[in-house]
């Protein structure tokens, strides 16, 4: 599974972030009453602490636009792995580098 990561200006894609084991990150998504996590808990408990990766503000409110397009305020652990699947589709389609977490916070 990879999240594709697009320029923030323009919306066109520049790599893909390779996320291993996003099966490990289900049961962290059951810990609210609602089995979603709140968008600002998603960012720093997901995407920075368990999978490593840092977006900026306008890249997180567009994956944010797409997880949770009804904008209930919550991210559903479902939503996130078929945008994974989706995103490594699109990334293998486009033919874009795939990098890891550690590699994509570097400049």
């Amino acid at each position: 599974m990879a999240l594709v990561i697009r320029d923030a200006w323009s919306g066109q894609p520049t790599h893909a972030i390779w996320v291993r084991h996003a099966h490990v990150l289900k049961p962290l998504f059951h810990s609210d009453l609602k089995q979603a996590l709140l968008h600002s808990t998603f960012r720093r408990v997901i995407l920075r602490n368990k999978l490593g990766i840092k977006l900026d503000g306008r890249t997180f409110s567009s994956l944010i636009r797409e997880l949770d397009p009804r904008f209930t305020g919550y991210v559903k652990y479902d939503s996130f792995a078929r945008h994974l699947q989706k995103d490594y589709k699109l990334a293998k389609a486009l033919e874009l580098r795939f990098v890891s977490a550690e590699q994509a916070g570097k400049p």
